[in-house]
């Protein structure tokens, strides 16, 4: 028993750094390549701020949608 949840929580903690890496890597890219500091005003850096905050719930939406597709 002691074992399953060991490998349980090493399963949650490894999907966690994966998704967080590949959303940073992803975001900083982005970020990177389309010049995002250069082009956007402090105003569009906000917003910019706003849709990551939303992409983070989307990205749990999709988690979900992928869950129940397999239970």
């Amino acid at each position: 028993m002691i074992k399953d949840l060991d490998k349980k929580n090493m399963i949650r903690v490894e999907l966690t750094v994966v998704a967080e890496q590949k959303l940073k890597d992803g975001v900083e890219n982005f970020v990177q390549t389309e010049k995002v500091f250069d082009v956007l005003s402090a105003e569009e850096l906000n917003e910019f701020s706003y849709f990551i905050r939303k992409l983070d719930a989307r990205a749990m939406q999709v988690w979900n949608e992928i869950k129940t597709e397999r239970l």
